[in-house]
């Protein structure tokens, strides 16, 4: 948990964020049809967890293409 090969810390662990309770059900259904059909040898750890306040970051950060002049 918490770690993405020889990387550890909460910045790499495994998050679903949803925005309502739709979709909140679906991810934890999914999971837990996961863990039951025993897809993964090792338990699932992704967290589901409400989303928060998402703010667009600025237009230079936006699907940046390259210069043709």
């Amino acid at each position: 948990m918490n770690r993405q090969g020889n990387d550890t810390g909460e910045q790499y662990r495994s998050v679903i964020f949803y925005n309502d309770e739709e979709q909140q059900r679906i991810a934890e259904d999914m999971i837990a049809e996961l863990m039951e059909a025993k897809a993964f040898p090792e338990p699932i750890v992704t967290a589901v967890e409400p989303a928060s306040k998402f703010y667009v970051a600025e237009d230079y950060h936006q699907d940046p293409q390259p210069n043709d002049s």
